[in-house]
């Protein structure tokens, strides 16, 4: 149980309900946003649009770089 409190926390952290994805907290509730996003082209299209665009701002190799970069320098700088 708390492995999957975390794992929501992650998830949470990255995806913003009816933003760039979708979460649910019961079941009953992911089955029912299941439920719309196969009636809703138009909101899968939504979502995963911004999806892509959360994970290539935040997580692409050219956003990361300049973090990594600091991480190198501060270990070469003891």
């Amino acid at each position: 149980l708390a492995a999957e409190r975390k794992t929501y926390l992650v998830i949470s952290a990255i995806i913003s309900d009816g933003v760039n994805g979708m979460l649910a907290d019961t079941k009953d509730e992911g089955i029912a946003k299941l439920k719309e996003l196969i009636s809703s082209p138009e909101l899968r299209t939504r979502l995963g649009s911004a999806g892509r665009r959360t994970v290539e701002d935040k997580y692409s190799a050219e956003s990361q770089a300049p973090r990594v970069l600091e991480i190198f320098q501060a270990v070469l700088k003891g």
